[in-house]
Parts: C-alpha cells; sequence; structure tokens
C-alpha cells in the first residue's frame, strides 16, 4: 500500500501517527520527507484543463471496460 499525504509542518500531530499505523497496522513502513514545490498541483490541474482543450493525453474506456477494470481492482 501506498499513500502520499501533503500538510504543513504544524498539522504534524499523533492524530497524524495514529492514522499512519491504523492504515498500514503490522506492515513496516517507509516515511520520506520532502518540501513540496509551491502550486504543483494547481499546475499539473491547468495542464490537464489544456490537453482537454486540444484533445491530447486522453485515455476513453466504454462502461464494460470500466466494469471489468473496477471489478479486477476491488479484487486485489
Amino acid at each position: 500500500m501506498e499513500a502520499v499525504y501533503r500538510l504543513k509542518p504544524d498539522e504534524l500531530n499523533s492524530d497524524f501517527v495514529k492514522t499512519i499505523k491504523k492504515l498500514f497496522k503490522n506492515n513496516e513502513v517507509e516515511i520520506t520527507i520532502t518540501s513540496a514545490p509551491a502550486n504543483k498541483g494547481k499546475e499539473e490541474f491547468l495542464k490537464a484543463i489544456e490537453d482537454v482543450k486540444l484533445r491530447k493525453n486522453i485515455v476513453s474506456f466504454s462502461v464494460d471496460e470500466f466494469e471489468k477494470f473496477s471489478k479486477e481492482i476491488s479484487a486485489r
């Protein structure tokens, strides 16, 4: 399992640690801390909007394909 959390240093508290413990229970975890670039999410979002306008990098699928894929994922 993998999880990414983006938060400010003052948001780190015992509740955050409890959440990690609950999610990963008896599994060993590896924690890497990096500085998040400012507005990275916003930049990616704006690029995605532009791609849609230009009809670039679009993935499409049928309802049947979606349902089959959803079942495969939920079976994992």
